[in-house]
């Protein structure tokens, strides 16, 4: 009988991976005919309409999705290559077959990085971090009892979440698993695709090295 293999240890597990597309205009460039045949040429299968009138196709760990009423479509895929090359390969379809640039009439390229990052050490807090700041006391003066960081999140500086050029960093405690994982999430919003994409080539890299500071901060 053969010895059955015990399952590779993974320090870091992906949760979700997405690249997504906003539009400037109300008018789509393609109609759900015209992406279906798209998708059905590059090896998509199980064509779905939602009630917004979106279509959902997927293959080979790619899923393809759109939103006529958000004016929004994208991917998502297991792996970073194989998500950037899905959108290489839909943008030049749309391109050679119905002479559709799609880079002019996109307002914003988005990409998000979820992974799942396993600690050395059996508590996944985040209390120490920003510890010492004075608005530590002042947030403990108000609600009249001591308090620590729950969720460590931080974004890009004079923007905001409604802006066209925006990110977002999120490492949190993995509550709905054992105590010893962060939650860390990357959200990327950029005007420029060749930026967004760069972006998206080391999230995963970006993600990690935060995790690794605040578990280092907290075991101190």
């Amino acid at each position: 009988m053969t010895k059955q293999t015990k399952p590779e240890f993974e320090k870091v597990r992906q949760l979700r991976l997405r690249f997504g597309f906003r539009l400037k205009s109300i008018f789509w460039p393609l109609d759900n005919i015209q992406l279906n045949q798209i998708l059905e040429k590059t090896g998509y299968k199980d064509f779905q309409i939602d009630a917004n009138n979106g279509l959902r196709a997927a293959k080979n760990n790619v899923d393809f999705y759109s939103d006529r009423v958000k004016m929004v479509f994208g991917f998502h895929a297991s792996t970073i290559d194989t998500l950037i090359a899905a959108q290489k390969e839909f943008f030049a379809s749309a391109q050679k077959d119905f002479a559709v640039n799609l880079n002019s009439v996109i307002r914003f390229y988005e990409i998000e990085n979820a992974i799942s990052y396993h600690l050395d050490s059996s508590k996944n807090t985040l209390g120490k971090i920003f510890s010492d700041s004075p608005d530590t006391s002042n947030i403990n003066r108000i609600i009249g009892q001591d308090t620590v960081l729950s969720k460590f999140e931080v974004g890009s500086a004079n923007t905001s979440i409604y802006d066209d050029d925006w990110f977002s960093v999120e490492i949190a405690p993995k509550i709905e698993s054992a105590a010893n994982e962060y939650y860390c999430r990357m959200i990327k919003r950029s005007k420029n695709g060749d930026e967004a994409i760069q972006t998206l080539r080391k999230s995963k890299e970006i993600l990690i090295e935060l995790a690794k500071f605040a578990e280092k901060k907290n075991q101190n």
